[in-house]
């Protein structure tokens, strides 16, 4: 496993390499070799942490402006944005409705928490 300085290294390389307009095979090979250790660093020292459906939501509302009246038409009434919002699960509809409504996979909803949760 590499060190932080190393990362950091490989990261400068990397950058590099892809301003590169063709790279040889050696070079490729070196690259493809890097963002292997860069991921297997990254993975243990930043961990991703999933986002719940309702984070996702807001990210996309705040980068399109939209509030949260606008969903409305997408879960069928205020009360059921409200709940959502505060964590409810949304409806099989509403899920598909979203996920085609903002080009999203319907695995966004459908998490293990979410999964347990139906199952109940």
């Amino acid at each position: 496993m590499m060190d932080y300085e190393q990362y950091q290294a490989a990261l400068e390389k990397v950058d590099q390499f892809m301003k590169c307009q063709e790279l040889d095979f050696m070079e490729e090979t070196l690259m493809d070799s890097l963002v292997d250790k860069i991921e297997a660093y990254e993975e243990v020292h930043y961990p991703q942490i999933p986002a719940s459906p309702q984070q996702v939501m807001r990210l996309i509302m705040e980068e399109r402006g939209l509030k949260q009246k606008d969903l409305i038409p997408l879960f069928g009434s205020a009360p059921r944005v409200s709940e959502f919002f505060s964590g409810k699960l949304p409806t099989v509809e509403t899920i598909v409705s979203l996920s085609k409504a903002f080009n999203l996979s319907l695995e966004i909803f459908l998490n293990e928490h979410t999964v347990k949760v139906r199952e109940l």
